[in-house]
């Protein structure tokens, strides 16, 4: 065994209450990934804002709580249908899978329980999980990865395309609970894959959404996924790590509603020639919460195009963090990156960090970058209010058109209609 670091985490008392009789794997691979993990934290340390890839990020109040093992209820949860959204939908509990209020529908394609997965479907297990996510060096990968129970498998085989979009349901209750959700999805070449992914914390309670997702994109593969944070006191370390192959597509588009302290660290590194990746963002952090989000993109390979905008509307005392990274390594010429973060001040208390970055090695390149932060037009909202406009829906007009450009391009109707319906009574 590692000799212990001498401020190790697990020194701390966020394990102090954990017990482990419920991590279950199946197979050797399995087991010596989670073993690999529990390795890594006898060696790592919780970061600090002494750390530049956490700088403005303080974790003192998330890291001294003593969490518990989730645990599920019976209970129906309070959860709220999207109209004209059907389709396979995996319900999970602290990161417990509940299988009374999920619907599968069968179909040339594998959606279930990472749990199951690793019973039926081990050797596909095994050949992904841990592949693409750094366990070594990042402290909540490692917690994930030694203490994850369950999460959402979907393997979708060469050229096929569920006929429905797949939603995840990952709804937290209880107090301190530490949810350490482990998603893992494969699409194979020629495949494509719409996925819906809620978090949910309807509760005042100091819960840990500690979530990793893995995701696989094979060649000639395409890849959407539409993200909903809504943790109210809760607390959120994410993590999505994405492998992205020649030709194949990956999209992401991430509304953060609100939440205590939530960290969403997104990485994509192309494995193949004129493959795309986007990810947009929009956060809408207030009273004194902080929402940080943290991107890196990995152009290793000639002929790729990636492009990201982030944008935030900050009220109250609220803090929020970009830092944004696009690599472009030596051989990756003819590369197009795109990247962009603008913020909206509602409150002269509210703070926003932001740090888009861009570091290339090559030589034949079309790149750029680009930051704003500022408060609302006064101009704009003059004139709205000259034309009989009130000032609540002055600043909601000016919301949703500031907040259109991150959702203009969202393809799925239903779920562009939900967000906007997000924005429109948030600030009406």
């Amino acid at each position: 065994m590692s000799e212990l670091v001498k401020n190790n985490v697990l020194s701390s008392p966020f394990f102090s209450e954990l017990k482990e009789e419920h991590l279950f794997d199946v197979s050797d691979t399995q087991k010596n990934y989670r073993q690999s993990n529990w390795e890594s934290l006898q060696k790592l340390e919780f970061p600090t804002t002494r750390d530049e890839y956490w700088k403005y990020t303080r974790l003192g109040k998330v890291v001294k709580t003593a969490y518990l093992n989730p645990t599920k209820t019976s209970k129906s949860l309070s959860i709220t249908d999207v109209e004209g959204f059907t389709g396979t939908r995996l319900v999970f509990e602290n990161g417990i899978f509940r299988n009374d209020l999920s619907t599968i529908i069968n179909e040339a394609i594998k959606v279930l329980p990472l749990s199951q997965a690793k019973m039926e479907y081990g050797s596909l297990v095994d050949q992904y999980l841990g592949k693409q996510t750094n366990c070594k060096s990042h402290v909540f990968s490692a917690i994930n990865g030694y203490y994850h129970q369950d999460g959402l498998f979907v393997y979708i085989p060469k050229n096929q395309k569920p006929s429905q979009p797949i939603e995840l349901i990952n709804y937290g209750s209880g107090s301190d609970q530490l949810i350490n959700l482990r998603n893992l999805f494969v699409l194979e070449n020629g495949a494509e894959a719409e996925l819906f992914i809620r978090e949910i914390n309807q509760e005042k309670t100091s819960n840990l959404f500690n979530t990793t997702t893995e995701v696989f994109v094979a060649d000639n593969a395409h890849f959407k996924s539409y993200q909903h944070q809504t943790f109210l006191a809760a607390n959120q370390v994410q993590t999505a790590d994405a492998l992205v192959g020649k030709n194949a597509t990956y999209k992401n588009w991430l509304f953060t509603q609100n939440g205590q302290l939530v960290r969403n660290n997104h990485n994509a590194k192309f494995d193949g020639e004129n493959a795309a990746t986007e990810i947009f963002g929009i956060y809408l952090p207030k009273e004194n919460s902080l929402v940080d989000n943290h991107t890196y993109i990995d152009h290793a390979l000639p002929n790729c195009y990636s492009n990201e905008l982030y944008r935030g509307i900050i009220s109250d005392q609220a803090t929020a963090v970009f830092n944004g990274k696009v690599m472009v390594r030596q051989h990756a010429q003819k590369t197009n990156a795109f990247q962009a973060n603008n913020n909206i001040l509602l409150s002269d208390k509210g703070t926003v960090n932001s740090k888009p970055e861009l570091e290339i090695y090559a030589d034949d390149v079309k790149c750029s970058h680009g930051s704003t932060t500022g408060q609302m037009d006064e101009e704009a909202l003059f004139y709205l209010r000259s034309r009989g406009v009130s000032k609540e829906s002055a600043i909601n007009l000016m919301v949703q058109a500031f907040a259109h450009s991150v959702l203009e391009n969202l393809p799925n109707e239903p779920i562009k209609n939900y967000f906007n319906q997000i924005l429109e009574n948030r600030f009406s």
